[in-house]
């Protein structure tokens, strides 16, 4: 009997040690759950913040570095085109072009070519910086894309003069008066097409998003395009 009773005691205490192990991983799967849910929601919400900012960041983009009326640059495109030529003696210009990538930096792209060669650089518009500049064969995908006809800077209006007559002749067609604090010039380019060197106006209002095409040399406004963006 009193084995028995010894038996049954040895047995209550192995299940207690049983018990007690379970309980001791139960608990460590618990915190290990825990610590992994925290986790989670610590990376959630470092995702949730990153993403507001960059969406806060493309508004500011899109409100302030679209607003091309509203810049003054260190370096105009006279004379970006300037060093252009210095740098590329032989490269004949067939696009000058302005657009921002980031609040603060904008970059005018000036293109040439010289029989079947192409030369580009990117300039800083505020530094006078050139980066990404180069010159190689013009690719089929080159010919096709470039502007074929080669002009000069030669009695061209200034870009603020181009955007000034590309904002009122739009703002006037299309009624936009009231509204007038929302249109945003967002990039211009300079080409020649059909013997006409012209400026390229992206224009932005709320959703609505044109396409102004002006004279170089008369700022007369040639087309006018409107589409969702």
């Amino acid at each position: 009997m009193k084995k028995n009773w010894l038996a049954l005691g040895t047995s209550a205490l192995l299940l207690f040690t049983l018990a007690g192990c379970g309980n001791s991983d139960q608990k460590d799967t618990s915190d290990n759950s825990n610590n992994a849910k925290e986790e989670e929601k610590a990376d959630q919400k470092e995702q949730d913040k990153e993403l507001k900012e960059d969406k806060e960041k493309e508004k500011k983009d899109e409100d302030d570095g679209g607003a091309l009326e509203t810049k003054k640059f260190d370096v105009s495109m006279e004379q970006a085109v300037k060093d252009f030529q210095k740098n590329n003696p032989k490269a004949k210009l067939v696009e000058v072009s302005l657009s921002h990538s980031d609040v603060d930096d904008y970059h005018y792209r000036v293109y040439g070519v010289e029989g079947k060669d192409v030369y580009r650089e990117k300039v800083n518009a505020n530094t006078g910086r050139a980066d990404n500049t180069f010159h190689m064969p013009m690719l089929t995908k080159d010919q096709n894309e470039l502007p074929k006809e080669t002009f000069t800077l030669d009695g061209v209006k200034s870009p603020k003069e181009a955007i000034k007559a590309a904002m009122t002749a739009l703002i006037d067609k299309e009624g936009l008066k009231k509204d007038a604090k929302d249109v945003h010039v967002a990039e211009w380019e300079l080409v020649k097409e059909n013997g006409t060197v012209v400026y390229k106006m992206r224009i932005r209002h709320i959703l609505r998003e044109y396409h102004v095409t002006l004279d170089a040399q008369n700022l007369n406004v040639i087309s006018t395009e409107k589409d969702l963006y």
